[in-house]
C-alpha cells in the first residue's frame, strides 16, 4: 500500500495529542511541530519506499499537511476538552487580558479595544454556560492552522536536509 498522505495524518495527529497536554502546549508549535515534520518525512521514506533525495515541494507539502492535521486535531481536541469542562486557558486569563489592554494600549485605539473586550467577554460567558463559543473555536483554528504551517513548513525543510545528508555517500 503506498499512501503519500498517511504520515503526515498520523504524525499530525500525534503532534495534537502532545500539544494538548497542558505543560507541553507552550513549546507545541515551535518544537513538537516541526519534529513531526521530519518523523512524517522519516515515515514516508520507509513505508513508501520514497526516493531519496528529497525535493523542496515534497518537504513543502509534508510540513503543510502536518501542519494542516495538527492544527485541526489540536483545535478539535481543545473544543472538546473546553466543551466538557466549561473553562480553559482563555476564560481564567480574561481579566489580565483586560487589564493589559486597557492600560497599556494607546488611548487612540479605546473604541477598538472596547469592542474587543466585548467580544471577548462573549466568549467567555458562552463557553462557561454551554462550553461552546464559535468565535472562539473559529479563532483557535485559524490561530493554529496559521502557526501550525509556518512550523511545520520549517521541519519539512529541516528533515529533508537531515535524510538528504543522511543519504549521501561517505567520501
Amino acid at each position: 500500500m503506498k499512501n503519500k498522505y498517511l504520515p503526515s495524518l498520523v504524525t499530525g495527529f500525534g503532534a495534537a495529542v502532545l500539544i494538548s497536554i497542558p505543560f507541553i502546549k507552550h513549546v507545541g508549535c515551535c518544537v513538537i511541530i516541526p519534529i513531526a515534520t521530519v518523523y512524517a518525512l522519516i515515515l514516508d521514506v520507509k513505508l513508501n519506499k520514497a526516493k531519496l533525495p528529497i525535493k523542496g515541494s515534497e518537504a513543502f507539502l509534508f510540513g503543510l499537511l502536518t501542519g494542516l492535521w495538527a492544527a485541526f486535531f489540536s483545535a478539535l481536541f481543545e473544543t472538546i476538552i473546553t466543551f466538557v469542562t466549561h473553562t480553559n486557558e482563555f476564560v481564567q486569563g480574561l481579566p489580565g487580558i483586560e487589564n493589559i489592554l486597557r492600560n497599556q494600549v494607546p488611548v487612540s485605539f479605546k473604541p477598538f479595544i472596547e469592542q474587543a473586550i466585548l467580544i471577548y467577554r462573549s466568549m467567555a460567558k458562552d463557553i462557561k454556560t454551554t462550553g461552546f463559543s464559535y468565535i472562539y473555536t473559529f479563532s483557535i483554528l485559524a490561530t493554529n492552522i496559521f502557526v501550525d504551517i509556518i512550523f511545520g513548513i520549517i521541519g519539512g525543510f529541516i528533515g529533508m536536509n537531515y535524510l538528504n545528508k543522511r543519504n549521501k555517500p561517505q567520501q
